[in-house]
């Protein structure tokens, strides 16, 4: 038996007295205004039974997952085309909605439409994406949700005037969390509830002006009501990772805020080497046509030429590169193996992969000090200041 995502009516989530149900996943019942905390909503707390998943029999809406979801890193919001529609209802230049648009990508909450669009969110802005992410259809600015009901106001989230666990979590507080970390409504408010004792453990406490509380550990933030009841917004400054995942210390797609371990650098330049090496028949490129595809400046030099972890590699590169120029343009071409072509001159042999992006070996095999002037020892350009200081030295 296949399951689908649960669902609820939409007066749960919204607080509208709308009875229709809604999956778990979805954004809203069909109306935009019904989003979750719309108006209120009924709170999430920690003892709620967990939804059980309708057959997909019994599910009339399932998305149309033709296109796979937008990927963060990946994808180029400056290519979405804008359609009038969504470009009036903005009311400024298309390039700002763009911004927009990436900015709720890698900042914001994402779910998919029942047709299989993308809905965006940052803020208030709310933004729909064609199936294909070609085009924005839709554009809609959405009300402030209202605040939850307020008992009397406390002055610090400690006991015993404070009681964490019957804290409950705002419905719009979990649309956030499921939106921004791509997950259904259960498993946000799980991770909420986790988020939360770990926070109040080990995490800052700090109050608003507004009187409003808040908890801040490893880069994620929970707003509670005065009266540390409900938990009524979340934030974080990660990209995709959820609690869990930082616990967990899973490493992010973003950044470098860890140098990597000589390991993983080595699997990670194979991985390049791989994928770019990976070339399809139907990419290939013929012996005749080579010579106008190829570019020696732009081509990647892998490591069956000059291994990655290999000292002095960039002056290395910088000596294959003028060696490649050379062949290019007084060298002689011939089809080689699996597609791959020869390029010979001045007695070496260089392979290249069948599109042209990568040389993948040579022969003879390339001597380091051969043609770049690099010795064992001798630092390439751009070593450390410890390398400077020990030229600076001398002998």
């Amino acid at each position: 038996m296949i399951y689908t995502p649960p669902k609820v009516p939409c007066g749960e989530r919204s607080g509208y007295p709308c009875q229709r149900l809604v999956s778990l996943l979805s954004p809203h019942c069909g109306d935009r205004r019904h989003f979750p905390g719309a108006n209120g909503g009924r709170p999430v707390a920690r003892n709620r039974p967990r939804k059980i998943g309708l057959t997909v029999a019994e599910d009339y809406d399932l998305i149309e997952d033709d296109f796979p979801d937008l990927d963060p890193v990946t994808f180029d919001a400056r290519r979405v085309w804008v359609t009038r529609p969504a470009l009036d209802a903005w009311g400024r230049h298309h390039r700002l909605l763009q911004a927009r648009i990436r900015l709720a990508l890698t900042r914001g909450g994402y779910w998919r439409t029942a047709d299989g669009g993308h809905l965006l969110e940052i803020g208030r802005h709310q933004l729909e994406l064609s199936a294909d992410g070609r085009y924005c259809v839709g554009y809609v600015l959405l009300p402030v949700p209202p605040p939850p009901p307020c008992g009397s106001p406390i002055d610090e989230l400690r006991a015993p005037q404070w009681d964490l666990a019957a804290v409950a979590l705002s419905p719009h507080a979990v649309r956030q969390f499921a939106g921004r970390h791509r997950v259904d409504e259960d498993t946000a408010a799980d991770e909420l509830f986790d988020l939360l004792d770990d926070a109040a453990a080990r995490g800052k406490r700090f109050r608003f002006a507004s009187g409003e509380h808040a908890l801040a550990v490893d880069g994620f933030t929970i707003t509670l009501a005065p009266d540390g009841a409900t938990v009524v917004r979340y934030a974080t400054v990660h990209a995709e990772r959820t609690p869990s995942d930082v616990r967990d210390k899973v490493p992010s797609r973003y950044g470098r805020k860890h140098r990597r371990s000589p390991a993983r650098w080595a699997a990670w330049m194979a991985e390049r080497d791989a994928a770019v090496c990976a070339v399809q028949p139907e990419e290939w490129v013929s012996t005749g046509q080579i010579a106008g595809c190829f570019s020696p400046d732009r081509a990647r030099i892998t490591a069956g030429v000059v291994p990655h972890d290999q000292a002095g590699r960039a002056a290395e590169v910088r000596a294959i590169r003028e060696r490649l120029r050379r062949a290019a343009s007084a060298g002689r071409w011939s089809a080689g193996p699996d597609g791959c072509h020869f390029l010979a001159h001045d007695g070496r042999a260089w392979t290249v992969s069948p599109n042209g992006h990568a040389v993948l070996s040579c022969a003879p095999a390339w001597c380091p000090s051969a043609a770049s002037g690099y010795h064992p020892g001798e630092p390439a350009e751009g070593g450390s200041g410890g390398d400077a200081a020990a030229r600076a030295a001398g002998p």
